[in-house]
């Protein structure tokens, strides 16, 4: 399963990455007895069902049923390949990956070949903007907006020329066929057959994902007329433009370090924000702030800024848009750029100073859109009244906190001078807003597991030394639970192997994902087994009987139709037979009584 990566080193990744460590740069973990919890990344909930077991080096969340080990967290979270995520920790924790031959015969993935033509495609841009004798336009350009040659190397800026398949020819060379570009959204299907390339006469902005890896482009016009004015790549699997944001792999180390993000809406004006020191600046993709988008935030930081111009008409559209945050535990920020600005203007005009005096004097949410629904309507007027409570409850109904709903219930009843009685029952008219995860159907039914099959597996990989006695006793036939069969079928060849088999290596060897969830929800569903030797023989005792009962109920049958087909002989065989296993019985029983 681990592909070329040799497994002494994954071993060795493994034991220096600390699983809690690791999944709190991503999300905060809180202290549950032996355990961490949290709320869980992958779905919407408002209790914590998320669990980190340090001790096994495991997760598993109750509410959506995902679970691993931290392998898998990284790879599901990041959507990237086993190597990559191996690659990303291991470099976390110090361990030197030998190099990979880049003519393995394993099979790239899809995944793996869109990120590869686009790393070559941002090359391919940038190489353009530095060298091609066609850029004169856009380094003009560039010149005349104030960026050098130092922005354009940081950002990666690119040039695509006005000619129609000049990226096209060129990632044909390298390897690229043209189903993958056309999948990566890099070239476009032509009237009449064949592609021509997506970009053309527009200076690049090449979009990255948090770990740098290129998942998709923005291109801006250079000539007036041409539209759009910004192009951005379609929604591929590598990219999504509600998912992703703009500068997040140069700004998340500096997110941490000032504990909040600076969110803008231009490619231009992160990068100015960048080069005025607000390096904690992101930008959305021509979309409005998304839960996603939140989500990947709320992992550096829930201290979210947003940068709007003061454009009447937009402002309480785009406030709307930001309630999806509050359910999210985010209550943004807002700062408000004099009207006609934006960050890119301002920070050239009037400089750090004022822009960070714009910064410092944010409003929250409900401060902000207080302000500007009583600029918007008459508050002496009773049906403007009615309309600015219609238009505030319901941002307000999304918070859960009582006492910070209770402070805007008494600022909006003073304002209004009405009651706060009244207030309040206008509030309980509207529900909380609830994001229902999409939980798999298949992954969150409840599946038998025998108790005392749980509980031997779980001694036997808290122990590998019982593994040895558990095989001597009993066969992967005499497991009745479907679902565990495989995990012990695969822990007895593993051991056999002489290696060590733990929750977290074990997970990795697994072939299905709803085995590596059961492992994990096992795992972290069960207490403590303090005598393991007791509840070990206790168990084997168990299953033995249940397997008895099992062979008895058999039998019966066939003495039955034996009787009814007057086969005494046959009739006189299966009593034996079942007068050997109930002596059998009775002994377990003796055994376990005794000791």
């Amino acid at each position: 399963m681990a592909g070329y990566i040799p497994q002494e080193v994954i071993e060795e990744v493994r034991s220096r990455a600390d699983i809690v460590e690791i999944i709190s740069e991503y999300i905060p973990l809180k202290k549950s007895g032996g355990n961490f919890k949290a709320l869980c990344p992958f779905h919407n909930e408002k209790t914590s069902s998320f669990m980190v077991s340090p001790a096994k080096q495991i997760y598993h969340c109750f509410g959506c049923g995902v679970g691993g080990n931290v392998f898998n967290f990284v790879m599901m979270h990041e959507h990237l390949s086993f190597h990559e995520a191996i690659k990303k920790i291991a470099a976390n924790v110090g361990v030197k990956l030998p190099e990979i031959n880049k003519k393995s015969s394993i099979a790239e993935t899809l995944f793996n070949k869109l990120l590869k033509a686009n790393e070559l495609t941002m090359l391919f841009y940038h190489k353009q903007l530095l060298e091609s004798r066609e850029a004169v336009s856009v380094k003009t350009y560039l010149k005349s907006r104030d960026f050098n040659r130092a922005t354009a190397e940081n950002f990666k800026l690119g040039f695509a020329s006005s000619q129609w398949r000049s990226l096209f020819e060129y990632l044909l060379k390298e390897g690229i066929s043209d189903k993958v570009m056309a999948q990566a959204g890099l070239i476009s299907p032509r009237q009449g057959g064949g592609y021509c390339d997506r970009f053309r006469n527009r200076l690049i902005f090449p979009i990255f994902n948090s770990y740098d890896k290129v998942i998709g482009f923005g291109g801006r016009v250079l000539e007036d007329g041409q539209m759009p004015k910004y192009l951005n790549s379609p929604d591929t699997p590598v990219f999504s433009k509600g998912k992703n944001l703009y500068g997040l792999n140069l700004a998340k180390k500096f997110i941490l370090e000032k504990d909040r993000v600076i969110i803008v809406e231009g490619y231009t004006d992160c990068i100015r924000a960048h080069e005025n020191s607000f390096k904690e600046t992101v930008a959305t993709l021509g979309t409005a702030l998304t839960v996603e988008q939140a989500r990947s935030l709320k992992r550096y930081t829930k201290n979210f800024i947003l940068i709007y111009d003061a454009d009447d008409a937009g402002e309480l559209a785009a406030l709307r848009n930001l309630d999806v945050l509050l359910p999210e535990g985010v209550m943004p920020r807002i700062a408000v750029l004099p009207k006609g600005s934006d960050p890119d203007d301002y920070l050239r005009n009037s400089g750090i100073d004022n822009f960070n005096k714009i910064i410092e004097n944010t409003k929250n949410i409900f401060d902000y859109k207080l302000q500007l629904l009583f600029k918007k309507y008459n508050a002496s007027s009773s049906e403007d009244k009615v309309r600015i409570t219609e238009e505030f409850l319901p941002t307000l109904s999304l918070v859960s906190n009582s006492v910070l709903r209770s402070i805007y219930v008494k600022k909006l009843a003073e304002a209004l001078n009405v009651g706060e009685v009244n207030i309040l029952s206008e509030l309980s008219k509207f529900q909380k807003a609830v994001y229902k995860p999409v939980i798999s159907k298949d992954v969150n039914k409840k599946k038998f597991i025998d108790l005392a099959e749980k509980i031997l597996l779980v001694i036997m990989l808290d122990d590998n030394e019982f593994i040895a006695n558990a095989k001597k006793e009993l066969s992967i036939d005499d497991f009745i639970s479907d679902d565990i069969r495989p995990i012990i079928s695969k822990t007895f060849e593993l051991y056999e192997e002489n290696k060590k088999v733990k929750p977290a290596a074990l997970i990795d060897e697994l072939n299905d994902d709803e085995s590596r969830i059961l492992i994990t929800s096992v795992f972290l569903d069960m207490p403590e087994i303090k005598d393991k030797e007791k509840n070990f023989t206790d168990c084997i005792i168990s299953i033995k009987k249940r397997c008895i009962e099992s062979k008895l109920n058999r039998i019966k049958l066939k003495q039955k139709e034996a009787q009814q087909k007057d086969m005494n002989e046959e009739a006189q065989e299966l009593l034996k037979e079942a007068t050997a296993l109930i002596k059998e019985r009775k002994e377990l029983t003796k055994k376990k009584n005794y000791g």
